[in-house]
């Protein structure tokens, strides 16, 4: 409710080489999908484009597709 997801979708953007970063926004992603108005806000920003593009750009870093996921799981 308070822009959180927007935050991290922005920095995931804006950081898109930087593996860390999409390692630990797809992990805060998750935790937040527990909700399910989350889930419908991360959706509608585009997300899950977001998830699925830093795991295809970091395919080998195992942090990144283990909270990829993992997101993708809760958001399911």
């Amino acid at each position: 409710k308070m822009g959180g997801v927007k935050v991290i979708l922005d920095a995931m953007k804006r950081h898109e080489v930087n593996a860390v970063v999409q390692e630990w926004g797809c992990g805060a992603l998750a935790n937040l999908a527990a909700n399910d108005d989350n889930k419908k806000t991360i959706a509608k920003m585009g997300g899950i484009k977001v998830i699925l593009d830093a795991m295809k750009r970091h395919e080998a870093k195992a942090d990144v597709q283990e909270n990829g996921c993992g997101v993708l799981k809760n958001l399911a």
